[in-house]
């Protein structure tokens, strides 16, 4: 197999082509969300609605320096049934 295949070659190849190391977490906090959308208290499904755009958004913000993205999953699990898929 070729190395340029595995997770480490596209991560050393992203690398290369972007000069950065930045590794950026998603960490969509559950009070940011809250501030951010006005869904406090609100259902699992808007909540996980919400970690999306937050996440999304982040990304978009970022990919040009980004050579990686790291979601945290407890911040998803804390989401209940739909974090997982949200993930």
């Amino acid at each position: 197999m070729s190395t340029s295949l595995t997770f480490f070659g596209k991560l050393e190849a992203r690398v290369s082509a972007i000069n950065s190391l930045l590794c950026v977490g998603l960490d969509p906090h559950e009070t940011e969300l809250n501030a951010s959308s006005s869904i406090e208290g609100g259902d699992e499904q808007a909540k996980c609605d919400a970690a999306y755009t937050f996440c999304k958004t982040l990304i978009d913000a970022t990919a040009p320096y980004a050579a990686c993205y790291k979601p945290n999953a407890a911040f998803f699990e804390a989401l209940g049934d739909h974090g997982a898929a949200c993930l």
